[in-house]
């Protein structure tokens, strides 16, 4: 009774190192991600830089024409590409989903300022329009 529970027991670890070694979370470690990372993040952190998303392929592109860079971000893969070379880097889960938070966060701080812009237009003209009324 003792050897089967042990065997089973040799058998249950077994099966848990397998499991563990082919988990797809830790095999895909890039051993550029954190480097392509902090190019994106400087990137997206550049006024200069265009941020795109894709609606239909869900694609983000960031160009910044200032360092001639031009980046593709569909995936967990990353595309940096310049006139001189092109890299396409596929990163784990945890980095890809850092480089996608920087990327919305950014381009949300966007569109609230452009917004806010859009609303100060909207303010000085009324005003423009009452004085104008009040002649």
């Amino acid at each position: 009774m003792e050897y089967k529970h042990t065997f089973k027991r040799f058998l249950q670890r077994i099966a848990i190192d397998i499991t563990r070694k082919l988990d797809y979370r830790t095999m895909d470690k890039s051993t550029h991600g954190k480097e392509c990372f902090l190019i994106c993040q400087k990137l997206i952190e550049n006024t200069e830089s265009e941020l795109i998303v894709s609606p239909l392929t869900g694609k983000r592109y960031i160009k910044n024409n200032e360092s001639s860079i031009f980046v593709i971000i569909q995936g967990r893969t990353v595309q940096i590409i310049n006139h001189i070379y092109s890299y396409s880097i596929h990163l784990d889960e945890k980095t890809y989903e850092r480089v996608m938070a920087t990327f919305n966060q950014e381009q949300e701080k966007r569109c609230i300022r452009l917004e806010s812009e859009a609303e100060v237009n909207i303010k000085h003209s009324l005003k423009n329009i009452i004085n104008n009324l009040q002649k």
